[in-house]
């Protein structure tokens, strides 16, 4: 009886540990980059501390640099400043595209007369 136990725990752990929840494996290359696109607006919410909704994100570009690297170019506006912004930030994900490792801010330019002028 115990090596019935034990054997079924066994199997049990080793067909759980080898499950993959995660279907990004599977998506095609158009589907993780709209996924990729969720996770970025996601990200900008969280880091907006919800003051900016992610209907207000417009992204412009979403360049691929590698397998788990991406570029992007989005806009919105700051309602504490009312101003239009656009952000260029470098975002490293994790493998399975599921969550972003690293938020880098390249560039940050409001609008200003029509022009858009860089911050730093």
């Amino acid at each position: 009886m115990k090596k019935l136990l034990y054997t079924l725990m066994v199997t049990l752990i080793f067909i759980s540990c080898g499950s993959n929840t995660n279907e990004s494996k599977s998506l095609s290359d158009d589907d993780k980059m709209k996924l990729v696109e969720k996770r970025i607006l996601q990200k900008k919410v969280q880091s907006a501390m919800g003051m900016i909704k992610s209907k207000e994100f417009e992204i412009e570009t979403i360049k691929k640099l590698g397998d788990s690297t991406f570029q992007a170019i989005h806009n919105f506006t700051n309602p504490l400043m009312d101003a239009e912004m656009r952000l260029t930030n470098y975002y490293v994900f994790r493998t399975d595209l599921d969550s972003i490792l690293l938020d880098s801010g390249l560039k940050s330019q409001m609008k200003v007369e029509g022009d858009w002028i860089d911050m730093w």
